[in-house]
């Protein structure tokens, strides 16, 4: 009750025009910012409609749409202040000397901004990558959903969304670019002829590519050789050239085939195991 009397108090003490003049503005200043966000989100989505349709643009239409895009919309958004500012007494020459203070603040506090930015405009004018693009980036692998003049956002095989800062990408693995590598690693056990393993390996393959079993295959399987001594098994690696993003699936279909092929011809696919040796400690008396 204290409370509700204090502020009735204070109400009572100001001018009824000075509190419609105060609810006029915030009226205004509510529509003008409603506006402003109407026409952004309508602005962004015609400047993406119109860059991805007129390819010549770029060679990228999507990227540089959702780039184009994000500018439209900082600009929009700086118009709403410039115009709702002097509805609240703020003169231009204020707006100036505002603007000169908010760049002190920007060079000073706001490094991390300018640095993503300037590094968004590298990754496009380099064609690092592009939307759609599937990446490695600072860790996170998946596909390129969006490039923003601060944010790379790309979605994970796991349908996890990251939002990345320009800013911090310093080494990017693109995996989009002209074709990628199904690399599939097999076991045997040491018991095995390991000529006569590559010689069946080398026949399946053939057979695969010659009656193309496998859809995104554009070369035939290369069986690499014996990558590895292993702890129970020696280790063989294939590896074959793909259309883009098929190499995960690519690899799933190797490893069948190749099993079924094994077990066909009676070699054996170890699992780990390990020897104990227990000494027998000799009896002095």
């Amino acid at each position: 009750m204290e409370a509700f009397e204090v502020l009735l108090k204070n109400l009572s003490s100001y001018d009824i025009n000075d509190v419609a003049d105060i609810i006029a503005k915030l009226v205004v200043t509510m529509v003008a910012v409603s506006i402003g966000i109407v026409v952004s989100r309508i602005a962004k989505k015609f400047v993406t409609k119109i860059v991805v349709k007129h390819n010549r643009f770029s060679s990228n239409p999507k990227t540089m749409a959702s780039v184009t895009a994000s500018i439209v919309s900082y600009l929009i958004i700086f118009f709403v202040i410039c115009n709702v500012l002097p509805v609240w007494g703020i003169s231009a020459s204020s707006i100036v000397a505002i603007g000169g203070a908010a760049s002190l603040a920007i060079g000073v506090g706001a490094q991390d901004v300018i640095k993503d930015m300037l590094s968004g405009f590298f990754i496009l004018s380099e064609n690092q990558y592009v939307i759609g693009d599937v990446v490695t980036i600072d860790g996170y692998t998946g596909k390129v959903e969006a490039i923003g003049m601060r944010t790379t956002r790309i979605r994970s095989l796991d349908g996890n969304v990251h939002i990345i800062p320009n800013g911090r990408i310093s080494v990017v693995t693109n995996m989009s670019k002209g074709f990628n590598r199904a690399i599939v690693d097999v076991g045997v056990t040491y018991d095995e002829d390991i000529d006569r393993v590559l010689a069946v390996l080398r026949d399946e393959m053939k057979l695969v590519y010659k009656n193309e079993r496998l859809t995104g295959m554009i070369a035939e399987p290369n069986v690499l050789g014996v990558e590895e001594l292993g702890d129970s098994s020696v280790v063989i690696r294939i590896s074959t050239d793909c259309e883009i993003g098929e190499n995960w699936q690519l690899e799933r279909e190797l490893r069948r085939i190749i099993k079924k092929r094994l077990e066909k011809e009676g070699i054996e696919i170890p699992f780990p195991q390990r020897v104990i040796h227990i000494k027998e400690e000799k009896d002095e008396h």
